[in-house]
Formats: C-alpha cells, sequence, structure tokens
C-alpha cells in the first residue's frame, strides 16, 4: 500500500505573529498546492510590521484579564495506490472497492480563550472552540462528499497554589488530555468517515473531561474521567477513569505510571 500526501497547516497566531512569510508557511512542488501556498503567504506577507509588536490574536489584556482568540486551518490533497494491499480484490471481487484513489480534504478550527487572575492568586480560565472539516472525494474507506461541524472544547477551569509548593488545577467540560508518550490516553475524538478529513483528524478534544491534578515539585498526580467524542455511526458510548502519576526529571526526561478504568462500553471486544 503505497500513498502520498500533500498537506497545508498553519497557527494564525504564529504567522500573524511574526509577519513575513517564512512564518509556518512552506513552499510545495505540487501545483495545487501552489494555489493555497499563495494564498497563505499573502496572508502573512499583508500583515504590516506593527504585528512584530502586537500580536493580534490578542484581543485582551487588561485589569488581570486576557482574552486570545485561536485559528488553526488546513488542506490536503491525497493520493493513496493499491489500499489495503488490494486484498478486496481477492477476499470479495465483486465488492468494486477501487484501490486506487484521489481526495481533497480541508478543515477549519477557530476559537477563543480566557485567564482571569483572581485576588487570590488562582486563575480561573477555560476555551471555547468548534471544527468543522469536508473530505471531496473518495478516502481510502470509500466515504466521500461529507463532512461535519462539531463542537471542539468548551471547558472551565481554575489552577492555583495551595502552599508549600503545592499547586493544583482542576478543568471540566470537553478538551485536550494525552498522558505520557500518548499510549493510553492521547486523541480523545474522532474524524474521517461521516465527518471528513480522514487524514488530517483535526478533532482531538474528549467529549467530557474533568481532570484534576495535584503537583508537589516535579511530581505530578492526575485523576480524570473521558467520554470520547466518537462517531455518531458508530458510538460505542465509552466512558472511562483512572490516575496518572508522573515524575519530571530536572535533567531531561520524566517516569510515569497510569491506571486506567474502562466504567462503560457498547463496543465489541476481541
Amino acid at each position: 500500500m503505497t500513498g502520498f500526501s500533500l498537506s497545508r497547516l498553519i497557527s494564525a497566531r504564529k504567522a500573524f505573529l511574526v509577519g513575513r512569510p517564512d512564518a509556518g508557511c512552506t513552499q510545495q512542488n505540487d501545483r495545487s498546492a501552489k494555489g493555497v501556498g499563495v494564498v497563505l503567504l499573502a496572508c502573512c506577507a499583508s500583515v504590516p510590521a506593527l504585528a512584530q509588536d502586537r500580536d493580534p490574536m490578542l484581543f485582551h489584556d487588561r485589569n488581570g484579564l486576557t482574552v486570545r482568540g485561536h485559528l488553526q486551518f488546513g488542506l490536503n490533497a491525497v493520493a493513496e495506490r493499491n489500499l489495503f494491499w488490494d486484498l478486496a480484490a481477492t477476499t470479495n471481487p465483486g465488492s468494486g472497492f477501487d484501490p486506487d484513489t484521489n481526495w481533497l480534504e480541508g478543515y477549519i478550527k477557530p476559537g477563543i480563550s480566557f485567564d482571569l487572575q483572581l485576588e487570590s492568586g488562582a486563575v480561573l480560565y477555560g476555551k471555547l472552540s468548534a471544527v468543522s472539516s469536508y473530505t471531496w472525494g473518495t478516502d481510502a474507506f470509500d466515504r466521500g462528499d461529507t463532512g461535519a461541524t462539531t463542537l471542539e472544547e468548551a471547558y472551565f477551569a481554575i489552577r492555583g497554589d495551595l502552599g508549600n509548593g503545592l499547586a493544583y488545577d482542576l478543568s471540566l467540560g470537553p478538551r485536550e488530555l494525552t498522558l505520557g508518550t500518548g499510549m493510553l490516553i492521547a486523541n480523545g475524538a474522532t474524524s474521517g468517515f461521516e465527518r471528513g478529513a480522514l487524514k488530517f483528524g483535526p478533532r482531538k478534544a474528549w467529549e467530557m473531561a474533568a481532570i484534576g491534578r495535584l503537583t508537589y515539585g516535579n511530581v505530578t498526580g492526575t485523576a480524570f474521567y473521558l467520554d470520547p467524542n466518537e462517531l455518531p455511526s458508530t458510538n460505542g458510548n465509552n466512558e472511562l477513569a483512572g490516575l496518572d502519576m508522573r515524575y519530571d526529571d530536572p535533567a531531561g526526561g520524566y517516569l510515569g505510571a497510569t491506571f486506567v478504568s474502562v466504567l462503560n462500553s457498547d463496543s465489541p471486544y476481541p
């Protein structure tokens, strides 16, 4: 199975802040990518020199309240050949599955976040964002010309110090969470199929997340409850909870352990 993917991803904050064509904008040789590149280069180049002194994604920063905008988007041209080693020709020759396919996919993820400094020293913070994605053509799983707009992050949180080197961080609502290398807990949402953007996979946040962290020096303990943002067509009603312990070595590297319990699942497991 071979494939080729030409993608374009840009963080608006970085591009606008630096304000020059090479900030998050690289050239591509493919003709279709050049069209995208021209748009992004023009977007970056049109930012005045003042952007180096002021972040245009910073909407408000006064009296302890900071409000910031976020924008991420991408366009991806994909060509796949001999998909799944063309096993369908052997196992189900009448299926009509085409192992060679080309498609275009894109997404946009706007958002807004805030930080509010309280008199007690604690910080209230949160974020609201959404993802809109679409696939033009037929993708690797024989789905195409489809897409969806979904809520991504919508959490409210508080963090602060308890004294004697102990700090806390509590949050509730849809948000991203990755523990350790991400082998057990990482991507909380599913893209592709009826949502489009199979290769990009722009959705990362859990549909519901309750997260509590306590940190003392270089040791952090995390308790969590997670409900993944699953596809409506294959929703297994999964829920999980657990604990994570992590030690960060000041010289570099870390050591950690994670316990996860599946509270509910309608998904079949072998």
